[in-house]
């Protein structure tokens, strides 16, 4: 009797996941392929591209995880950057180079309905035209990423306030706004700007869509970083079959080979744009559509999530003054900046 109450929950709750997933992806207005945004602070590194250092490139081919990190180490040596930096916050961030890769997905309907048996083909097909189609994209500069979503530790400190239901101080904040997610970034900008550990024109900031993906594949074209199969899955990230319903402490999974975690479940991640439709052009430096109405995108999946919304391609979409307990952040680092 207990196990078929359980069965039942879990349906339960994965049937309230479907209506939300699907109620993130409505049309926003129409919104089409991706536009400038003179706010977003992208760095000045056309100097740095020469033929001394080659692009990371995994558009045609996958690359292992020994070429993943010998790229990272390459291109920090080239910039006068470190491979880790550490800030006032107790915070680790990686450097990613500088690279092109392919972003979203071109597998089938068929094939995807392994990752989420639960609902309906229709739901799926529904998902995928937001990753959909398949294509280049092009980041000419390399940037700092944390190595984990920001803890609640890391963001007391920073706010001095823990808006979290599941507490925790090495365990990602969540429920948290876009408006705080923002105003987080601003003063630790500010603060390691005073403490003199980065330069008057580096920022803080969520990334970009682009970013975020690329930094996740980490030279893969698999589903996960760790592979296609819900096996991999659990090896990388905690999500709704492993989760016990509930975030977990950072960094407890394995990483990827820039050295990041947690990139696939535990909290789903904030972006800086709002959800907008693929085209089939190469993309070079790219940032999506204004947040409209207060939604933004945040990618991964998470604690809540099952491993078809945990995959590197998908796109979920929520209201920025929502408190969702599924829905943290992680920061970027970008330095110098064109802002």
């Amino acid at each position: 009797m207990l196990r078929r109450l359980l069965r039942i929950r879990r349906l339960m709750s994965l049937f309230a996941l479907v209506i939300l997933a699907t109620a993130a992806s409505c049309d926003d207005g129409d919104i089409d392929a991706e536009e400038t945004l003179p706010s977003v602070c992208i760095p000045k590194w056309d100097d740095h591209i020469s033929d001394t250092v080659e692009l990371f490139n995994f558009v045609d081919d996958e690359r292992s995880r020994k070429e993943v990190r010998e790229a990272q180490r390459q291109w920090a040596e080239h910039v006068g950057m470190e491979v880790e930096h550490q800030n006032t916050i107790g915070m680790t961030l990686k450097f990613i180079p500088p690279g092109e890769y392919l972003r979203g997905t071109d597998r089938a309907v068929e094939e995807m309905i392994e990752w989420f048996p639960e609902a309906t083909t229709r739901w799926i097909a529904g998902e995928l035209k937001w990753e959909r189609p398949r294509h280049e994209v092009q980041l000419s500069y390399g940037f700092y990423m944390a190595s984990t979503p920001v803890t609640q530790e890391q963001y007391r400190e920073v706010m001095g306030e823990n808006p979290s239901k599941f507490e925790g101080d090495n365990r990602p904040v969540e429920r948290v706004t876009m408006d705080e997610a923002v105003a987080f970034c601003e003063r630790l900008t500010q603060r390691e700007r005073d403490a003199g550990r980065i330069d008057h024109d580096a920022v803080y900031r969520l990334p970009t869509e682009a970013e975020w993906e690329y930094a996740c594949r980490a030279g893969t074209h698999t589903a996960f970083y760790s592979g296609d199969g819900a096996d991999d899955l659990a090896k990388a990230g905690w999500y709704w079959e492993n989760s016990e319903e509930q975030t977990r402490e950072v960094g407890r999974k394995e990483p990827n080979a820039f050295g990041l975690y947690d990139m696939h479940g535990n909290v789903g991640e904030a972006c800086l744009e709002n959800l907008g439709l693929y085209n089939d052009e190469k993309k070079v430096n790219p940032v999506g559509p204004r947040v409209q109405h207060g939604r933004f995108v945040y990618r991964g999946g998470s604690w809540y999530h099952a491993a078809f919304t945990s995959r590197a391609a998908w796109r979920g979409s929520r209201f920025g003054g929502v408190r969702h307990p599924w829905v943290g952040f992680r920061v970027v680092l970008v330095q110098p900046c064109n802002c």
